[in-house]
């Protein structure tokens, strides 16, 4: 076992502080770590690059690699979409303190969307005689964790660089353990500069492995079991459960077959194939009348789920009959914070179960399956009978969506079911995946789910949870650096303009890096969803409803030319299209300098605002 006190080197002649970080970063399989270069982690920084390159150059390539970036929100966001795409943290070193400040809305977007991120801060010296005038003064605070200790699920400032190791230990294991979320070190930029003691970093590692996954008892099992086989029109609505967890999709197909229950996937990222039988999806005010029995896997806000909002008055309806049974899983009220209510409102539930649904979901199935079979013919004729009646109603939305797709199929602006119907088209054969993008983008307001097929786990990794803006186009970078060393993938980001406007330079580092991404604009040139809130007061009070959505809304006088701004940041650019026949050639264009060169592109489309 590891000596707590007496395996350091007394007279620091081991390796620097940041090259035993780095040591670190590598013993925990660390791959990528962004950054905007600053002078608090400067050590960090030299070492990054300096052990990378000449571990290459002797055929090593196990240490993380430095990846630049122009602003720290876009570092995290792409440590967000990287951690979707992988289910693995990076490490995001942030520049204290102006670094950490700007990298706050990115990491709250993490901290709603529960992703794992490793954010590294450094201030100081906090040695003041080591202090240069003036910049290492007003960048080093007496306690910088404060700024975001609401929305982290732990933070420390390891005092000595000793203590690096069981405090980073402690941090990955937090970040990694469901709920996931980010996590935040502060570190001393005196002592990464200084030579430390030497650690046997991979042993310390296999001393302090993740915890295990929550699981429930057998007998809530079968409980659950029974009442689900019991009912008359059981709904499973599925929040997060393929977030992180791509093998749990799989297990919640089999536990649909096994029951004959239907599904609703709420869209946090891919959880059911929207072209199973059993996906109603799209019809889901209809399904959640007729249930009696709803199982909800890993969703956060039930009463978005089970309800109806009236935009104007704000009137919330429920979808469900009185009589109806709602059991909860899952595991968010373990990461509850006072400071924001990003919990939602507590939803009437029959019961709940705290559990990791990755291992409820495939226990649920098997405590099923053998209730079936001791049960003789009891429940199969049933659900059979409900497979049946599900198929039917499925392939009636489906039918339904197709028929409401060709409503403005040839207007200009470009309709938002013309868009993905066209983008579809060129992309079906690919091995492709939709990254997400900004909250009220959906991605083309939910059209892409309803028109694509999302049959297989990591096609679809959602928004950003927080609906911060400026999430889209780096989280897209992110999940495409997961993807850059495949050569038949391609990563599709359908970006809003607004939400572009505001962390552009990322499309500078997909340049730079040569990642396969294809930016495809939904550019209604607005911000499009507060605007229409100015909309709708301006009408209730009498005003001119037009002026109040057009003034802070528009973005328009000038309207921004993104193909341009895209071959300013050296990457391929095309547009403003602006008519439905020239979309597909247009995208097509673009297809080859990404799926050729291994190059991002970008395709400007104006279409209409919803």
């Amino acid at each position: 076992m590891r000596n707590n006190g007496g395996n350091h080197d007394a007279e620091g002649k081991g390796p620097y502080g940041s090259d035993l970080l780095v040591e670190l970063l590598k013993a925990y399989n660390i791959e990528y770590v962004p950054a905007n270069i600053g002078a608090t982690f400067r050590g960090i920084w030299e070492s990054l690059v300096n052990l990378r390159e000449n571990a290459l150059k002797a055929g090593d390539s196990s240490y993380p690699e430095a990846i630049s970036v122009c602003h720290e929100e876009i570092a995290v966001a792409m440590a967000h979409g990287y951690a979707k795409a992988t289910g693995k943290p990076m490490a995001v070193l942030l520049h204290d303190l102006v670094g950490l400040q700007h990298a706050t809305m990115a990491i709250y977007n993490a901290w709603v969307d529960r992703v794992p991120i490793i954010l590294l801060g450094a201030e100081g010296p906090m040695d003041i005689n080591n202090r240069r005038p003036w910049i290492d003064w007003i960048h080093t605070a007496n306690f910088p964790n404060q700024l975001i200790r609401d929305y982290v699920k732990w933070d420390d400032f390891p005092w000595t660089m000793e203590s690096v190791p069981e405090s980073f230990a402690r941090a990955y294991n937090t970040a990694m353990s469901k709920p996931h979320g980010p996590v935040y070190l502060c570190l001393d930029g005196g002592y990464l500069e200084k030579k430390t003691s030497s650690m046997d970093l991979k042993k310390y590692r296999e001393e302090h492995p993740a915890p295990l996954k929550i699981e429930t008892g057998a007998e809530t099992l079968q409980k659950l079991a029974k009442e689900i086989l019991d009912a008359q029109y059981p709904v499973i609505l599925a929040g997060s459960v393929g977030k992180l967890q791509p093998e749990s999709v799989q297990a919640l197909v089999q536990l649909a077959e096994t029951t004959g229950a239907a599904v609703i996937d709420q869209g946090d990222g891919f959880s059911f194939p929207n072209n199973h039988l059993q996906d109603l999806t799209q019809g889901k005010a209809e399904t959640l009348k007729a249930a009696d029995f709803v199982l909800a896997l890993d969703v956060n806000n039930l009463e978005q789920a089970l309800s109806r909002t009236n935009k104007e008055t704000r009137e919330i309806t429920s979808l469900l009959d009185g009589d109806a049974k709602i059991v909860s899983v899952g595991l968010n009220d373990l990461v509850q914070r006072s400071w924001a209510a990003d919990y939602q409102r507590l939803y009437p539930v029959t019961y709940s179960i705290q559990a990791d649904t990755s291992t409820v979901i495939p226990s649920l199935t098997k405590v099923c399956v053998d209730m079936l079979h001791e049960s003789g013919n009891k429940y199969s004729s049933v659900i059979q009978e409900r497979k049946s009646k599900l198929s039917k109603q499925h392939n009636a939305q489906v039918q339904k969506v197709l028929e409401n797709s060709k409503r403005g199929w040839d207007d200009i602006p470009i309709s938002l079911p013309r868009l993905a119907s066209e983008i579809w088209e060129s992309i079906k054969d690919l091995d492709w995946v939709l990254a997400g993008g900004s909250l009220h983008a959906g991605p083309l307001d939910g059209w892409c789910r309803r028109l694509w097929t999302f049959d297989r786990p990591g096609c679809y990794f959602g928004t950003s949870g927080a609906g911060g803006l400026g999430y889209g186009l780096p989280s897209s970078v992110g999940v495409a650096l997961a993807y850059r060393n495949d050569p038949k993938k391609l990563v599709i980001n359908i970006q809003s303009d607004g939400d572009m406007l505001f962390t552009p330079s990322a499309l500078w580092t997909a340049a730079h890096y040569r990642l396969p991404l294809l930016v495809v604009m939904f550019n209604n040139r607005s911000y499009y969803n507060d605007a229409e809130h100015n909309r709708l007061i301006a009408a209730a009070r009498g005003r001119d409803p037009e002026m109040a959505f057009r003034i802070g809304g528009d973005i328009t006088e000038p309207a921004v030319d993104f193909g341009k701004m895209a071959q300013s940041y050296g990457m391929y650019g095309a547009g403003p299209v602006t008519s439905p026949g020239e979309i597909r050639n247009a995208v097509e264009e673009a297809l080859k300098v990404v799926m050729k060169d291994r190059k991002p592109a970008l395709v400007d489309i104006i279409t209409k605002h919803r």
